[in-house]
């Protein structure tokens, strides 16, 4: 069978004709969309969740209806405070202090804030371990890192610096702000899960956004390929897919192998921490 990928050299309007659209299931409500008529039952429905005992479910039920709580406390100060700056009510005190962001509905709803895994640790995948114990090493890679960036230590001298490739302009020049949302050029929040596919993610946003800003065209690309695929010899930033790698090395695997599928061609399934 034959996979067809995004390739660099193509033209933007050779792209359009690679993208396939796909029917996708009802979603929770956006930010601007939730309100008090969001209920748990809900919640369950949409992030499929299964609980042990009925207490189980009273329980977190409990945290969801506070947590729904203040999510729609926090988005109303957002929302109300924007609309009084757009009527021309000026920039008193209570505006100021507009919360900067707004709260959507996710799966961690209804869990206590300790609860919560702060990220994903790569050194406790089984196979980063093996490698390390393989190489007998003694300093983690994360020591090696900081090591470097430590004003003692190996450090990073001035022999160890690159030029860049381009000249940077000066500061006073560039925008106060620039929000790609808004150029359309990036796109949703992606969960790695508990996979350390952090620069699969990464790369393949950076590849998406660069292409949206060359093309006018915004795909949707697969990181499991990478997490799949991507070979790491030499074990640079880990031992390859669940156990961390580089974007340097997903930018040259894209590069040497015709481009990287989208996302309905090769969906994320490492999110239980097999590379696949």
């Amino acid at each position: 069978r034959t996979t067809m990928k995004f390739s660099f050299a193509s033209s933007a309007a050779a792209l359009g004709l690679l993208l396939l659209h796909r029917t996708s299931a009802a979603t929770p409500p956006r930010s601007h969309e939730l309100d008090g008529t969001y209920t748990f039952d809900h919640f369950v429905e949409d992030f499929d969740k299964h609980y042990d005992a009925p207490d189980e479910r009273a329980e977190r039920e409990r945290i969801f209806n506070a947590n729904l709580r203040m999510i729609l406390e926090h988005n109303d100060a957002y929302y109300s405070k924007k609309n009084a700056n757009l009527k021309g009510e000026g920039a008193n005190e209570n505006n100021a202090k507009r919360p900067t962001h707004t709260l959507g509905m996710n799966r961690f709803a209804d869990l206590e804030h300790h609860e919560i895994h702060k990220g994903y640790f790569k050194h406790s995948h089984a196979a980063f371990r093996q490698q390390q114990q393989k190489e007998g090493a003694e300093m983690s890679i994360t020591s090696v890192a900081r090591s470097l960036v430590a004003d003692e230590g190996v450090g990073i001298g001035k022999d160890h610096r690159m030029d860049l490739p381009f000249q940077l302009d000066d500061v006073s020049t560039l925008p106060y702000q620039v929000d790609w949302r808004k150029e359309g050029v990036v796109t949703p929040v992606k969960d790695q899960g508990m996979c350390g596919s952090c620069w699969a993610f990464a790369s393949a946003a950076v590849l998406e956004s660069h292409i949206a800003m060359r093309t006018g065209t915004l795909f949707d690309l697969s990181p499991q390929e990478l997490v799949s695929c991507v070979p790491n010899p030499h074990v640079c930033g880990g031992t390859g897919g669940c156990a961390g790698a580089t974007a340097e090395l997903a930018f040259h695997y894209v590069a040497g192998s015709q481009g990287i599928v989208q996302e309905y061609q090769a969906g994320y399934s490492s999110y239980y921490g097999e590379s696949g």
